[in-house]
């Protein structure tokens, strides 16, 4: 699976893309803090690619909701949030776009629209439960 496949690259390209940007990099917060979700994104990703349903996972969900009070706890905005996601589908889809010879070009667009309705139900938890965090 091409996402298991370039998980260190596009670790690597979206850790650069979130230090370089202009809102993002505002956020005082080590590699680590960075990275804490993105293994278990790409993880869920492939795991929901290659074994149907389909459908973002309950574990997946709940990991997302907690990035959500984590991002809010480092001082995130929602707008960043949202950023941040894009980020993550921008730098995948270039992976996806690099080796569009070697992908199954059958399979191409469900798995697209099936990895984007993911991430999408992601961030949705994840500004769902920065939103109702209480302090």
């Amino acid at each position: 699976m091409l996402i298991r496949e370039n998980t260190a690259e596009i670790s690597t390209k979206y850790l650069t893309a979130v230090k370089s940007h202009a809102e993002l990099s505002q956020i005082r917060v080590s590699d680590q803090e960075w990275l804490d979700h993105l293994p278990g994104v790409l993880s869920d990703l492939v795991e929901m690619l290659e074994s149907p349903p389909t459908e973002t996972s309950e574990r997946t969900m709940r990991s997302a909701s907690q990035h959500g009070r984590v991002r809010r706890d480092q001082g995130y905005s929602v707008p960043m949030m949202i950023e941040e996601a894009r980020i993550v589908s921008d730098v995948v889809f270039e992976i996806i776009q690099r080796n569009l010879m070697a992908l199954d070009l059958s399979r191409l667009i469900a798995d697209v629209r099936c990895m984007n309705d993911s991430l999408q139900a992601q961030l949705t938890a994840s500004v769902a439960a920065y939103l109702t965090r209480n302090h």
